[in-house]
């Protein structure tokens, strides 16, 4: 019988089957943003008006464009904006907040063809400066605009030694190839765009009900809350990847009895 179960259906039944336990915990307000941002990637996709693509989440408070200009050399221009627009907020983004962000960028960064399919591969943006930038004095390299992308995207997005345009190629669904000075291909980086979101549905997880099974519980509830989210970003499950994760993690013997319906 349980080899008729789908995935989705043994992790709802593990779910029901934990849900009474007597160690289970209320999700922590930072557990229930986590999982209100997941939602929220589901449910502010990306509209589409001539050649702009625009995503606008009121929940992460942010705003992605993407110009998808066919002129020669112009890609996909990509910015974005929060509620404070280009500045800084007065109080900092908290960690989950920021990943968030990052999440509503990705959403979009997601749309940008892959080299050698339909529609153009290159990508561009342009860091822009804020007030603290300019009373700073920083350079185009040293904004916080720059260093954010830079770290966000692990590289893929980074300005050049004689450009103040950042500029690229995506060559596979986490493959990039920035170019770097004199407009050369830089080398190629990798920079999964699901990453972030998977952190998120293990933050969404780590104090919830399931926390009372050991090892599996943060990644039965991670699949829970980021399956759906995931797959709709990239046309990808990362349920195999989890089931992987699951048989490494625990030995059969000592497994919790209701576990065993995820990877049998």
């Amino acid at each position: 019988m349980n080899k008729e179960l789908t995935i989705k259906e043994r992790a709802a039944l593990l779910m029901g089957l934990m849900s009474n336990s007597s160690s289970a915990q209320m999700p922590t307000k930072e557990a229930r943003e986590a999982l209100k941002i997941l939602n929220s990637l589901q449910t502010n996709t990306s509209k589409t008006k001539g050649h702009l693509k625009t995503i606008k989440n009121p929940v992460t408070n942010t705003k992605v464009v993407m110009r998808q200009n066919p002129s020669a050399g112009a890609g996909n221009d990509v910015s974005f904006t929060t509620g404070t627009g280009y500045q800084r907020p007065v109080k900092p983004n908290s960690p989950t907040q920021l990943q968030g962000i990052q999440a509503t960028l990705n959403q979009m960064l997601s749309e940008i063809p892959i080299k050698g399919t339909t529609g153009d591969s290159r990508y561009t943006a342009t860091p822009i400066y804020d007030d603290k930038d300019i009373l700073s004095g920083r350079n185009s390299r040293e904004n916080q605009r720059a260093l954010a992308y830079r770290r966000m995207t692990k590289g893929a997005f980074a300005l050049p030694p004689d450009n103040d345009t950042m500029r690229g190629n995506r060559l596979g669904e986490s493959r990039w190839q920035p170019r770097g000075a004199k407009s050369r291909y830089a080398k190629a980086v990798n920079y999964d765009l699901t990453d972030v979101v998977k952190r998120l549905g293990i933050k969404g997880a780590t104090r919830t009900a399931v926390q009372s099974i050991p090892v599996i519980g943060k990644y039965l509830q991670a699949y829970m809350t980021a399956e759906e989210t995931v797959k709709g970003l990239t046309g990808k499950s990362p349920t195999g990847e989890f089931i992987n994760h699951a048989k490494q993690s625990i030995k059969d013997k000592s497994m919790p009895r209701p576990a065993t319906l995820m990877i049998r």
